[in-house]
């Protein structure tokens, strides 16, 4: 499931949290991310803000994963892996309107979750990802 949720490096503990703890590792409490569903944007919705002009940020969380393989060209755009996030989101604009991008839309709601809960306002996701965007033939960029 956390696989699923866009996480990487994903290990199973046999006797999960209760044995690391019986066996005497250290835990530590990490912000924990409201239980809220990010707002979508469809492909062709988000084609139609960049065609009018409408000021937002592409905060694309692919980094290291096909990021540099292919992207959706847009002046605005902050790229950053989703484990990265927690470190850079001060550096992520404030005041407009956020778009998050990923490959196929698993790894957007947590990363909108995170920005929300650090106080951005207008956050979408983009549904289906990059992928569903290639899907539906917008503009694509690749890498040479």
């Amino acid at each position: 499931m956390a696989e699923e949720l866009g996480y990487s490096n994903v290990y199973g503990f046999r006797d999960g949290l209760p044995g690391w703890i019986k066996a005497g590792y250290e835990t530590v409490t990490v912000e924990k991310l409201p239980k809220l569903e990010v707002a979508v944007i469809t492909a062709i919705d988000l084609k139609k803000m960049m065609d009018e002009g409408v000021d937002f940020v592409m905060v694309d969380v692919r980094k290291g994963i096909n990021d540099d393989q292919f992207w959706i060209a847009y002046k605005n755009k902050f790229v950053t892996s989703l484990d990265d996030l927690q470190a850079v989101a001060a550096e992520v604009p404030t005041g407009r309107k956020i778009v998050i991008v990923d490959l196929v839309g698993k790894r957007s709601n947590t990363a909108g979750r995170y920005l929300i809960m650090k106080g951005y306002t207008d956050v979408v996701k983009l549904s289906g990802g990059i992928e569903k965007w290639i899907k539906d033939g917008l503009p694509t960029e690749y890498a040479k």
